[in-house]
């Protein structure tokens, strides 16, 4: 459903007739062999700051991490949404459902959902061999950058704008890059030491990057 957050309004469908036609949606192909880590599906939360548009001028942050869903990957099971969506409202859910209820989630729930980059670029090189992140993360800013251009036209030039994205991307078994959503104003809040590693320096080099004039509030 368009216009919703934190993994809200995402449905899971193999059937045409499921399909909701009462509301505006985005309807994406089901990238049905994903890369896993540790059994679990998974995608990359990136930042990307955009100063303009026209021509296109934007910063790929290379802090982020991997956001893994709560339960274990079965394609057989598209209703169980704590294993096929990552997101980390979603695997809160989870949580809190395991803690409360005793239901399924709690026996399968995943407690470190969230690793930083340079953990899964570590992980990606012993497991698809030497080099496999640098050739992940060239792919990764290409599909960005081929992102970006398709807003490119409909976007009038302002040179006193500029936008923090939150790309969302996953990866299939073969390491192409699949983009999933973009973020217009992505969670910066602090839940963890994941966020707290990332998010604060992802904000400081921002306002850093714009070179903001000093403001005189006394004048």
């Amino acid at each position: 459903v368009i216009g919703q957050s934190r993994g809200r309004g995402i449905t899971i469908i193999n059937k045409l007739e499921k399909v909701a036609y009462s509301e505006p949606v985005v309807i994406q192909r089901y990238v049905d062999r994903p890369l896993l880590l540790d059994g679990h599906k998974f995608d990359m939360r990136l930042f990307v700051v955009v100063t303009q548009f026209s021509p296109l001028e934007c910063f790929v942050s290379t802090l982020g991490f991997a956001r893994l869903a709560s339960i274990r990957y079965d394609p057989a099971t598209i209703d169980d949404k704590f294993a096929h969506i990552t997101n980390t409202s979603v695997s809160r859910e989870c949580k809190e459902a395991s803690t409360s209820d005793g239901s399924r989630a709690a026996s399968h729930h995943r407690e470190d959902t969230k690793w930083l980059l340079d953990k899964l670029a570590s992980h990606l090189d012993k497991a698809k061999g030497k080099g496999a992140w640098e050739g992940v993360w060239r792919a990764v800013t290409t599909s960005i950058l081929r992102t970006l251009a398709c807003a490119e036209d409909n976007i009038p030039y302002n040179p006193c704008c500029f936008e923090l994205f939150g790309f969302d991307i996953l990866l299939d078994e073969q390491l192409h890059p699949w983009v999933l959503e973009v973020n217009a104003s992505p969670a910066m809040d602090i839940e963890g030491p994941e966020d707290e590693a990332v998010k604060p320096t992802v904000i400081k080099e921002t306002v850093e990057l714009l070179q903001l004039p000093p403001i005189n509030r006394e004048a």
